[in-house]
């Protein structure tokens, strides 16, 4: 079934015949039988405030800082083009390009001193402390190279000054912050500065967080804030995203470890960025000597790569070409914790409401299961576990003919063997296994979730580990099931994505792109930073033109039959609608209007579906439910890890005390 829609629908994607002149004549923006080139204009603004040196380490030379960017991408489906790159499965695969291209203009703008003087007062007014200086600070502090001591620190709420850059930016600098703003800061040099990190602490009545602030936590960037989440909000429509380099050292981008070139040795250095007043020095892993590279780096591989237009993990058009319109989180929660049951911990109502969020043109639901860790179940989950051992065992030997990568998938096996056990078999279904399990049962290697999927890129089941471990981490149980299925609809981590330019994933878990993980302080449910649980701005525009995407490109190919169709003159209607429905959906976009072009774009596409069902051409789902189990796939890229890449000062790195 699956094989035939694979042939059926490249069928309908390979056809480049363009169709008669008559039907072909009336479409002004479908075009039938084709691939979709929906274009857009994406102004990248980059302010600099508190940078005045002219000449040194500390100098921003705008020329230099925007030379390496992007002029234009096509954000493609990252597994489909990892297939395309290898030379796999070749037959079945659909073009990896998404059929949008982002047009990037860049515009550099130094801060007036009004909104300098304006923006650091306002931190200082709001900040908590004097606090002690975090594990991370004393640390950096300790050592003999240091630059500054840090003895205190100050903690600012990451939304009230994300609110502060969107509020002013437009009145003081003639910014437009609802397109996508970069601040970078330098408070460091004045003389009201005050060492500081930055915390998602959630501070506006009504808005109470609910899972609070750690030291592994704080922060020195963060943006991406929305106005309607339940907490963690901004009153207004902003596109903003800051970078201080004058906070911190904090935890996540390793600024306070500067004398180690080598977290993992694996041989490559770990690149990152340091505190500001580092800049010109020599004796660190490495000269801090060009800000100005750094920052261009930043503004590519993290502001422009993982928020403003990043390239989805998995194909956002699940079930194409019948696109679906519900979706349903089918949830297997396994009790493996004595007198604890997971619903307790996981707050599920949560689950359809932040999705719909994410995404309004979607109608999300849940079915929720409870049952013991145990029997077969309990033996696949202990096996899979028992990959990240020293001794791994497959519960069934060469079943996936991937050697030592058997046991890892031995739960994709399992699931794909009892799929009517678990499914209901609606229109489509995302797979979700939860298990809370004590700490004993967690893999030493601190995978707690994964988004499995199976060539040549169909989504399958989606896991999530639970332990009372990672809660005093900080995690939220909510936050880990969302964070996997948002891989599961396409999200990546905001520390690793796809560039473009290089034709090539870049990650954090590669040295020389270490310096990504800043992306993880932003206000995203995607992120490592145990902060948030809700989809973020980035994360609500990136679904909306995916989206766009899927539809009008589904649409296009479905268009080609039906102008084939000796029935086609049945649908003239229909198809001069969805042509000019599809007009408005890319006059949205231009706009940046991105959740109406996403609504126009399904509207649509419910047209085209109507002038298919009136000539009489048959539309089918790629698979009705999220491809559950055929057996297991050769790629599990959205595999999340507890661990955290680099060394710790001191287990005593936990909450902040205010």
């Amino acid at each position: 079934m699956v094989l035939t829609a694979l042939l059926v629908l490249g069928a309908i994607q390979s056809v480049s015949a363009s169709p008669s002149a008559s039907a072909s004549s009336t479409f002004q923006n479908l075009t039938p039988g084709r691939l979709l080139d929906a274009h857009q204009d994406l102004p990248v603004t980059i302010v600099l405030v508190g940078y005045h040196a002219t000449t040194g380490a500390t100098a921003v030379d705008p020329a230099r800082l925007l030379a390496p960017q992007l002029k234009s991408a096509r954000p493609v489906d990252r597994t489909t083009r990892f297939y395309e790159q290898v030379g796999a499965y070749q037959r079945f695969l659909e073009p990896s390009a998404l059929g949008l291209t982002y047009d990037y203009r860049y515009n550099v703008v130094s801060a007036s001193q009004p909104f300098e003087d304006g923006l650091f007062a306002y931190l200082a007014s709001t900040a908590f402390g004097p606090l002690p200086p975090t594990v991370f600070q004393q640390a950096y502090s300790a050592h003999p190279f240091a630059a500054q001591q840090v003895s205190s620190n100050f903690v600012i709420d990451a939304n009230l000054a994300e609110q502060w850059m969107a509020d002013h930016a437009g009145p003081m600098l003639g910014i437009d912050t609802t397109r996508p703003t970069v601040f970078f800061l330098n408070w460091f040099g004045r003389p009201d500065f005050r060492f500081h990190t930055y915390g998602f602490l959630s501070t506006r009545p009504g808005h109470d967080h609910p899972v609070g602030a750690t030291q592994l936590g704080q922060m020195v960037a963060f943006g991406g804030s929305t106005t309607d989440a339940p907490y963690g909000t901004i009153d207004r429509l902003a596109r903003v995203w800051f970078y201080d380099l004058s906070a911190g050292p904090d935890y996540s981008t390793a600024s306070w470890l500067l004398d180690q070139a080598d977290f993992n040795g694996d041989g490559v250095t770990d690149e990152r960025i340091p505190p500001i007043w580092e800049y010109g020095t020599s004796h660190w892993y490495r000269p801090f000597d060009d800000l100005t590279a750094d920052l261009a780096k930043i503004v590519r591989f993290v502001a422009v790569d993982e928020f403003f237009g990043p390239s989805p993990i998995y194909d956002p058009a699940i079930s194409e070409p019948l696109l679906a319109t519900k979706v349903e989180l089918d949830l297997n929660l396994f009790a493996g914790v004595a007198g604890h049951d997971p619903r307790s911990t996981l707050r599920i109502a949560d689950l359809p409401r932040s999705l719909s969020l994410l995404d309004p043109t979607r109608v999300y639901a849940t079915d929720v299961s409870v049952q013991p860790l145990s029997g077969d179940v309990a033996e696949a989950y202990d096996c899979q576990q028992s990959f990240w051992t020293a001794n791994p065992k497959s519960c069934y030997g060469d079943r996936t003919h991937l050697g030592p990568l058997d046991a890892f998938y031995d739960l994709d096996v399992y699931f794909g063997d009892h799929l009517n056990q678990y499914l209901d078999g609606v229109r489509y279904e995302v797979p979700v296994a939860v298990f809370d399990v004590p700490d004993s049962r967690l893999n030493p290697n601190g995978i707690r979730g994964l988004a499995s999927s199976k060539p040549p890129n169909i989504q399958s089941w989606t896991y999530a580990w639970l332990t009372d471990s990672e809660r005093s981490f900080g995690y939220d149980d909510t936050a880990t099931v969302l964070h996997e299925v948002g891989h599961h609809l396409g999200l990546s981590h905001v520390h690793d994505g796809f560039d473009v330019g290089l034709d090539q994933d870049v990650s954090v878990a590669m040295g020389r792109f270490f310096f990504m993980a800043v992306g993880d302080e932003a206000n995203t449910a995607m992120s490592y930073i145990p902060n948030t649980t809700e989809f973020g701005q980035f994360d609500r525009d990136n679904m909306a033109r995916w989206e766009l995407a899927a539809r009008l490109d589904n649409a296009n190919s479905i268009l080609g039959n039906v102008v084939r169709s000796p029935n086609a003159w049945r649908a003239g209607a229909a198809m001069s609608a969805a042509d000019d429905m599809a007009g408005e959906a890319l006059a949205d976009l231009a706009a940046w209007d991105l959740l109406g072009a996403s609504r126009a774009a399904a509207d649509a596409y419910a047209l085209v579906l109507t002038a298919a069902a009136q000539a009489g051409v048959k539309v089918e789902s790629f698979s009705g439910v999220a491809d559950q189990g055929r057996g297991a796939g050769v790629i599990a890229a959205a595999s999340d890890r507890l661990d955290l890449r680099m060394p710790k000062p001191s287990e005593a790195a936990g909450r902040l005390e205010f």
